[in-house]
């Protein structure tokens, strides 16, 4: 199980601040409710480098050898990206959701929005069907537990206040004063 030691709390509020990170970049990449604009590459870049280091966290947890190390990082890479997809179809279905103005259009976006929560549920479960015949029923039970452990230290870390003194706004980010009238 993970161990109560310095350096891997440290590493936890490492991966925690990372993911706080990326989940800004990604929340102002994207208006509210819609999907319009595409992910940008620091974003993806940023990602990326989180899921390496969830993958390299959790195999270093579960002391994984390097054939199923690697076997391990083809699944989570392959889940990740159908997890990616499925919360695009989600964000799609609510976007629908609040801008349905008559019944018929909320009927289809109820419609989408159930199809949506089924594709986040399948991948839920694909991720314990396709890693219990590689890590066994122990090691799953464990890699269940760290990866619950991270997202609750995440969740944790994004709701606790910031405890910094505001800051002004720079010069430049503040509105001009109108023109004045001749």
């Amino acid at each position: 199980m993970i161990s109560n030691s310095t350096p891997t709390k440290s590493f936890f509020l490492i991966v925690a601040i990372s993911f706080m990170s990326a989940a800004f970049v990604v929340s102002w990449s994207r208006p509210s409710l819609g999907v319009t604009a595409p992910v940008p590459a620091a974003a993806s870049k940023e990602r990326s480098r989180l899921d390496a280091l969830f993958i390299w966290k959790t195999s270093e947890e579960l002391k994984l050898d390097a054939p199923t190390e690697q076997k391990f990082t083809e699944v989570i890479e392959s889940l990740n990206a159908r997890r990616r997809a499925a919360n695009l179809k989600m964000d799609e279905s609510l976007a629908q959701l609040s801008h349905a103005k008559t019944k018929a259009e909320a009927e289809k976006a109820l419609n989408a929005h159930r199809a949506a929560l089924r594709e986040v549920q399948a991948t839920q479960s694909s991720e314990i069907d396709r890693l219990r015949p590689l890590l066994g029923p122990e090691k799953l039970a464990q890699y269940i537990t760290v990866k619950n452990f991270i997202l609750e230290k995440l969740k944790t870390m994004l709701a606790a206040p910031i405890e910094k003194a505001p800051q002004a706004m720079p010069p430049s980010a503040t509105p001009l004063a109108p023109a004045p009238s001749k």
